[in-house]
């Protein structure tokens, strides 16, 4: 076990363990001679003379080294000595590293929130571009040039959006938003065209739009119909709402559909305050589709029924025949769906109502009770309804009959 002593010069501790009371020791420290204390029981021993001093390297690394003693040292092993060494302030390298630690943290932290920061405007940037193409696709008005201009095929011209709300409907302005007609005007640049009207027939018609009378507009439609297309751009807000109002209700009578397949009124008074959607109302309606059926509308007027020209039933578009009766409406009015159906059967005679028969075998039930009340209104004959286990006998009963029926 080491037994230790200090030096008294430079306090270093040694240990002499293997040395005898008396022997001299040097200090690796600071090389001090140190004699240790002898025993008080003994006479001190007479001092034997000390060895002829060692030439050359003698200092105590050499010592350590070659495993010589110091002379005086005695015989035993060299002792070991323990340096006193001061402990070492670590506080500054503690906080150097914390602060380097919050540093890559908040630079991890500031990566993490620029990259999350960049994934959310990547989303944004193609919310945003859907958005643009969502409105370029819906805001499409196909224009057709008008009648007198040279042909060229229809082109597409863009027109400023409405704004859509969260629930992703269109939302027009709370108020009256003028302007329509320039905005009708840019729209369709040279191919606009203005609704040509006599002036004292206008002036009948403000009077009931001002009035807010749209019954009476709607009633006399076929009248006041090129009316109403001149003034769906009206700056006043009256007439025009007045003008809407009738147009709906007209496409309600008449059952003109935004669909096919069910009516869907193509008139929506919610988006009437802008004046981009009055802009296209006016655009399709008395630009491309007025100028087109002017002479539908004025079959509308009971005292004057339209005069149809012959018609060739394989020629014929029975696919929109069926349609009209599968609306319905009275066979004895013109106006009404199905009384146009009869006038054009009366128009083709015997090879129409034959043509009519052959689609008795049709697979909805209530299209062949129309087809059969229909052919019972244009031959004067009052034959059964069919019914699901009737159908075929019921086709075959008109085929043969018709077959059999004189011409006229």
């Amino acid at each position: 076990m080491a037994k230790w002593i200090r030096c008294p010069k430079c306090q270093c501790e040694i240990d002499i363990v293997d040395m005898a009371p008396g022997d001299i020791l040097t200090c690796d420290g600071c090389g001090a001679q140190i004699r240790l204390p002898a025993k008080k029981t003994a006479a001190p021993a007479p001092k034997a003379a000390p060895p002829p001093p060692l030439r050359g390297k003698q200092t105590a690394l050499f010592r350590k080294m070659s495993g010589t003693r110091a002379p005086g040292s005695g015989s035993g092993p060299p002792p070991r000595a323990r340096r006193h060494v001061p402990k070492k302030n670590n506080t500054p390298l503690i906080l150097g590293g914390v602060v380097a630690g919050v540093f890559v943290l908040g630079m991890m932290i500031f990566l993490l929130m620029n990259k999350s920061n960049n994934q959310a405007l990547e989303k944004e940037q193609l919310r945003k571009q859907a958005r643009i193409e969502e409105r370029i696709e819906r805001d499409r008005v196909i224009v057709i040039p008008p009648p007198g201009l040279p042909w060229q095929p229809p082109f597409v011209r863009k027109q400023p959006s409405l704004e859509k709300k969260g629930d992703g409907k269109f939302a027009a302005p709370d108020s009256f938003e003028g302007g329509a007609e320039a905005q009708a005007r840019k729209d369709m640049d040279k191919a606009f065209i203005e609704v040509e009207v006599d002036s004292a027939l206008l002036t009948q018609f403000d009077k009931l739009a001002s009035g807010r009378r749209v019954s009476d507009i709607v009633k006399e439609d076929y009248r006041w119909m090129v009316c109403i297309m001149a003034r769906l751009l009206s700056e006043d807000e009256t007439v025009a709402r007045s003008s809407f109002s009738a147009l709906r209700d007209i496409c309600l009578k008449r059952n003109i559909s935004g669909k096919e397949d069910r009516f869907v009124n193509p008139i929506k008074m919610s988006l009437f305050n802008s004046k981009t959607y009055r802009a296209g109302i006016y655009n399709l309606w008395g630009v491309t589709w007025f100028p087109r059926n002017k002479q539908v509308v004025a079959g509308w007027d009971p005292s004057s029924p339209v005069q149809y020209a012959p018609i060739d039933p394989e020629d014929a578009d029975w696919e929109k025949i069926l349609r009209k009766l599968r609306q319905g409406g009275g066979f004895d009015d013109p106006n009404e769906p199905g009384g146009q159906v009869i006038v054009q059967l009366r128009v083709m005679g015997k090879p129409g109502w034959v043509k009519l028969a052959s689609f008795l075998d049709h697979d909805e039930l209530s299209m062949c009770r129309s087809i059969v009340k229909a052919l019972n209104h244009v031959t004067g004959q009052n034959k059964e309804l069919p019914k699901p286990n009737t159908k075929e006998a019921v086709k075959q009963e008109w085929e043969y009959w018709l077959k059999n029926l004189p011409d006229k």
